[in-house]
């Protein structure tokens, strides 16, 4: 997992120690470049397809534009049939599991 070295680098930025859990997600961003708007959602893994994820909604200042980052982390085997659990997985995430009924541009990370 790369969290590992992202902690280091930015306990290095921060000159602060910075922890992480090395399974799971999550969005890192630059406050001077994202503004977050509304509170998060987060998605646990007690659904039909056990995904869980984040949804934030920021302000991209240089477009003063909003946009929902959802992060996930899709577990599945390597196979035909582990593409189409992560298929089924995505679709329940952005369809029924995060909301965005502002109907906003959004960005999915897996």
């Amino acid at each position: 997992s790369p969290i590992g070295k992202i902690a280091k680098s930015l306990s290095e930025e921060y000159e602060e120690d910075i922890k992480m859990n090395l399974d799971g997600v999550a969005i890192i961003y630059k406050k001077n470049k994202f503004k977050v708007i509304g509170d998060p959602q987060y998605i646990d893994s007690d659904n039909r397809e056990k995904v869980f994820g984040l949804g934030v909604t920021m302000n991209v200042k240089s477009l003063s534009q909003d946009v929902l980052f959802v992060v996930t982390h899709l577990k599945s085997t390597k196979s035909e049939q582990g593409e189409q659990l992560r298929e089924r997985q995505i679709n329940l995430l952005l369809k029924e599991l995060i909301k965005n009924d502002e109907g906003i541009p959004m960005i999915l990370c897996c």
